[in-house]
């Protein structure tokens, strides 16, 4: 593959693996089909492991294409956001007795 050429991700794939597992296993969902997952992978994994890894945890059929590692980060790092989203604190009263 050229590493010139864009890969685009469709928003309605990007949801098929957690932010977590993409980032854990360095793939991104190409394209899903009823009887399959199609994921991007890093061309340095172990394909093989990686497949039977992500059929247990996602229970369906998965297939990979690797692409350079370069892709792979840039995409992670593009589309789905490691950090989590900020958390606002609630607000707590105490509930001790005030002393006058």
């Amino acid at each position: 593959m050229n590493l010139t050429e864009d890969i685009t991700l469709l928003t309605e794939y990007v949801h098929l693996v957690t932010k977590d597992q993409a980032w854990h296993y360095r793939v991104l969902p190409k394209h899903k089909a009823n009887d399959h997952l199609l994921l991007y992978c890093d061309e340095g994994a172990d394909v093989n492991g990686l497949i039977s890894e992500l059929e247990v945890l996602l229970n369906q059929t998965i297939l990979l294409e690797p692409i350079p590692a370069a892709h792979v980060s840039r995409l992670l790092s593009k589309i789905i956001s490691r950090t989590a989203p900020r958390r606002v604190r609630p607000r707590c009263r105490s509930t001790m007795p005030t002393i006058s």
